[in-house]
């Protein structure tokens, strides 16, 4: 007996056979990535043009703020007469450039200061001791107190991450910066949310274009930054320091570890 087949309905039995299990295998990995997301928190990490955004952006999917040293208290300023004269460090204090002294912050801290009376801030490196008056909690540099509007006793907040307080571990699957900005508080970040601008052998210089470079209305305030990473801020050498001005370019959205804020090393002071 001679059976006929139908080659319509066998081409339809195929197609399908074939959805049904090209549909169980989707479905297969659908529930695997659930589980994968439910046991890693994740920050979902966006790009954004509206300025009121970035900010929320940048504190959202940054690392380590626990470390970050902020204090509020009265500055003081180094008298003209010290210009030229040795600091406790080794070098030589020029009343021109971006420093300060701290009575216990290692050399070589970067430290953000405001002015709380108006708003006004500037970046100091750390490099020398003081003040040794009561109630006064740092020393700024002429051109640091001139900068924040106040060469008298200024009340002031000071934010920046301690040098040497912490590392970021080199066990991270993505290098991070160090990043300081007149418009958001002191942050770390993935080294790929900027885009390098400028390279610069020494903090003043870097401060200096900086400045100019929001004076001169040429960037976004918003979106300029002086970074840094760990080859400059895990020791006290002024020829190994590289600071970059970079721009705030965030990658497409992606998932990053919340863990990953949980890998840091601490040191004792």
């Amino acid at each position: 007996m001679i059976v006929f087949f139908d080659s319509r309905k066998l081409v339809m039995l195929l197609i399908s056979s074939v959805a049904g299990l090209l549909l169980a295998l989707f479905s297969i990995n659908l529930l695997l990535a659930e589980e994968t997301t439910e046991s890693l928190s994740v920050k979902v990490i966006t790009n954004t043009s509206n300025s009121n955004d970035i900010q929320n952006v940048l504190y959202e999917n940054s690392v380590f703020d626990e470390n970050i040293y902020e204090i509020d208290g009265v500055a003081s300023h180094y008298g003209k007469r010290f210009h030229k004269r040795k600091t406790a460090s080794g070098e030589r204090y020029n009343m021109h450039q971006f420093t300060a002294a701290h009575k216990t912050l290692p050399f070589g801290t970067i430290l953000k200061v405001t002015n709380t009376n108006n708003g006004k801030s500037t970046f100091v490196r750390i490099n020398d001791r003081g003040p040794f008056i009561k109630k006064r909690i740092i020393d700024l540099s002429h051109k640091s107190a001139d900068l924040i509007g106040d060469m008298g006793l200024p009340k002031i907040k000071i934010e920046g991450f301690i040098r040497n307080q912490f590392e970021i571990p080199v066990s991270l699957e993505e290098d991070y910066f160090y990043a300081y900005s007149l418009s958001h508080k002191p942050i770390i970040l993935p080294a790929d949310y900027f885009g390098i601008q400028y390279t610069f052998r020494d903090f003043n210089s870097a401060v200096e274009h900086y400045l100019h470079l929001i004076e001169s209305g040429s960037v976004d305030e918003e979106r300029i930054f002086i970074v840094f990473d760990n080859n400059t801020y895990s020791s006290y050498n002024p020829e190994n320091e590289v600071y970059y001005i970079a721009s705030w370019r965030p990658p497409l959205p992606r998932k990053v570890p919340e863990m990953v804020a949980e890998k840091v090393k601490l040191f004792e002071k």
